[in-house]
């Protein structure tokens, strides 16, 4: 390379990473900001399979030459709140063919070129302090101008990395991408996959309140804190106008990138919820068919 425990995923929260109604600001790279960092970074294998998806996705992986301070730029200025290292060559090696095989390969040029930041740091012990203790992130997507990935810590420091972190990272990831393509429109709408919803009759919060339970309705709603799973209830108030089309369609792209068809039975029962297995199903055959991608097969375990 050229130089120049509790864990939790900060996607923005991917809650609104993935469903929330307006898109992010992201600078390219004709932005004040400019292009910080000499790229590719080296001259080894992997240097030259970061210029490859640079070349298709337009986004830099920056893994060395960086310290703290860059991992914390906002509109505002730099207030340093994470930490983070670069990496070394056995952690760059592994991190990168992951992006490279597990990550970018599910995506095509024709919608998801330039819908990227310009930098994604891949970053070694990645955290930020709360009093005496470290929380760890995995994910980051709320940066100015980059996101940010962190596969190893100090702890963990070597491969392999756990199967159930590989998977969380690539599904905030894509999941996020595709919304950001889909705001963008270079993702259409799905007309079959909305007729399937009813989004003028007023919803209930609660199951106990009958038919109209969002759930039996097919509406997934938000995800929780944690931006990895759905939340119980509704905000407090939330009325049929808080489920947009927009909203649905981009909460089933979350759904069907992270559950298996075993996952989603155990989780949400199609006896129970068959509106939500047929939305899916929907879903599913939409971005096969029309974008090539397959949403279940990100969701299955690596």
């Amino acid at each position: 390379m050229k130089k120049n425990f509790i864990y939790i995923s900060i996607a923005g929260m991917f809650l609104l990473a993935s469903c929330s109604k307006e898109d992010a600001i992201v600078p390219r790279e004709d932005s004040p900001f400019g292009t910080r960092y000499e790229f590719p970074q080296g001259n080894h294998a992997y240097d030259a399979t970061a210029k490859e998806i640079f070349d298709q996705f337009g986004i830099r992986f920056i893994y060395t030459g960086f310290d703290s301070t860059h991992l914390n730029r906002a509109w505002q200025g730099s207030t340093q709140i994470y930490s983070g290292k670069p990496l070394n060559d056995e952690q760059a090696i592994y991190h990168i063919n992951f992006m490279k095989e597990q990550v970018f390969s599910f995506l095509k040029p024709e919608y998801a070129k330039d819908i990227f930041p310009p930098y994604l740091y891949l970053v070694n012990n990645y955290y930020y302090p709360s009093g005496t203790n470290k929380v760890y992130s995995t994910v980051y997507l709320g940066g100015v101008d980059f996101w940010v990935n962190s596969l190893f810590t100090d702890a963990q420091s070597t491969p392999p990395v756990p199967a159930a972190k590989l998977k969380e990272t690539r599904v905030r990831i894509l999941a996020n991408a595709i919304k950001i393509a889909y705001d963008r429109k270079k993702i259409n709408d799905a007309p079959a996959f909305h007729s399937l919803f009813d989004y003028v009759t007023e919803i209930k919060q609660y199951s106990f309140e009958g038919e109209h339970f969002f759930r039996y309705r097919g509406f997934l709603g938000d995800l929780d804190a944690t931006g990895y799973a759905f939340s119980t209830y509704l905000p407090t108030g939330a009325t049929i106008k808080y489920l947009t089309p927009a909203y649905n369609f981009k909460g089933y792209v979350f759904l069907c990138m992270r559950y298996t068809a075993a996952e989603l039975q155990s989780l949400f029962p199609i006896a129970t919820y068959p509106k939500i297995h047929q939305a899916r199903t929907a879903m599913l055959n939409y971005f096969k068919d029309n974008y090539d991608l397959d949403l279940e097969a990100i969701a299955q375990p690596l």
